[in-house]
C-alpha cells in the first residue's frame, strides 16, 4: 500500500514536470511565431520595394533605406536570442543559466555569433561606430565564459556549445525522456 502511494506521488510529480515542460514549449512556439511574423513583414517590405523600383539598383537602394529604419534593424537583432534558443535547443537559456555574469547585450551578441552573423554586419546592426568595440566586447565575453585557452576563440566555443545542445536534443524525445536510457517497465 505504501509503495503504491509513493508510486502515485512520483507519477503526479512527473506529470506536473511534463505539463510544465509542455507549457514552456508552447510559450516558446508562440514567441517564435511572432518573430517569424516580424521577419515576414520585413521580407514583404523588401519585395514591395523591389517591385516599385522595377529592379533599378539605385531606386531599390533608396526605397530600402527609407523603408528599413534602424528601429527595424534593432528589432530584428532583438529576435536573435529567440531564434538561437529555438534553433539550438535552448542556447539562450543555457547561457543565462550557466554564465550569469553575461549581461543581456552580451548574450545577444553570443546568439548573433551562433547564428552565423558576420562581425561587420553585427557592428552595423548593433550600431557600433568603433570597429574595436566588438573586439573589446569579445574579450569581456571570453573572460565571463572562462575561456583561458587562447587557441579557443569565442566563436569556436559557441559553435561547440551549439553542437552539444543539438546532440542532447537528438538524444531526447518530445517529453524530455532520454531515448537511450528508457526504464524497463515490464520484466
Amino acid at each position: 500500500m505504501i509503495a503504491l502511494t509513493l508510486a502515485l506521488a512520483r507519477s503526479r510529480r512527473q506529470r506536473a514536470a511534463l505539463e510544465k515542460r509542455l507549457s514552456l514549449r508552447r510559450a516558446r512556439e508562440a514567441e517564435f511565431k511572432l518573430a517569424i511574423d516580424s521577419m515576414m513583414d520585413l521580407l514583404r517590405n523588401v519585395i514591395d520595394a523591389a517591385q516599385l523600383s522595377n529592379c533599378h539598383p539605385e531606386v531599390l537602394a533608396r526605397d530600402l533605406r527609407s523603408r528599413l529604419t534602424m528601429e527595424t534593424d534593432a528589432s530584428l537583432v532583438k529576435e536573435c536570442p529567440l531564434f538561437a534558443n529555438v534553433r539550438f535547443n535552448g542556447f539562450t537559456d543555457y547561457l543565462e543559466r550557466n554564465y550569469p555574469l553575461l549581461n543581456r547585450e552580451e548574450i545577444l551578441y553570443c546568439c548573433c555569433i551562433s547564428l552565423g552573423l558576420p562581425s561587420d554586419n553585427l557592428r552595423f546592426l548593433l550600431q557600433h561606430e568603433n570597429p574595436n568595440s566588438l573586439y573589446n566586447r569579445t574579450g569581456r565575453i571570453r573572460r565571463k565564459l572562462g575561456l583561458t585557452n587562447q587557441r579557443v576563440t569565442v566563436d569556436e566555443f559557441l559553435y561547440q556549445l551549439t553542437l552539444r545542445l543539438e546532440k542532447e536534443d537528438a538524444d531526447e524525445d518530445y517529453f524530455g525522456i532520454r531515448k537511450n536510457k528508457l526504464p524497463l517497465l515490464v520484466k
